[in-house]
């Protein structure tokens, strides 16, 4: 599996942290976080890289419908964002 480059808007606060919020797809694919459950320094073993891992519970949005997504897992390698699932078409999952 290759990483899946994503574009994300984040909030980074006063202390240095960053809270992502919204993540869109090349392909137009949105996704809305809802929660992160969990972040830490680590590795990406399927897409290769690593960084900062936020583990998201998310809403995709496709075309008329919405569907949640649990467990994405999220990267930020310096200045690059991006997941190791291939989320292209929501409405199969």
């Amino acid at each position: 599996m290759s990483k899946k480059i994503a574009s994300v808007l984040a909030h980074f606060t006063f202390d240095k942290k960053v809270i992502p919020f919204k993540i869109l797809y090349r392909d137009g694919t949105k996704l809305t976080v809802d929660r992160i459950v969990d972040t830490r320094p680590a590795a990406s073993l399927r897409a290769g890289g690593s960084g900062m891992r936020y583990i998201c519970n998310c809403t995709a949005y496709y075309e008329d419908c919405e569907v949640p997504v649990n467990g994405v897992h999220l990267f930020r390698d310096d200045d690059e964002w991006f997941t190791e699932e291939d989320i292209t078409d929501v409405r199969q999952i």
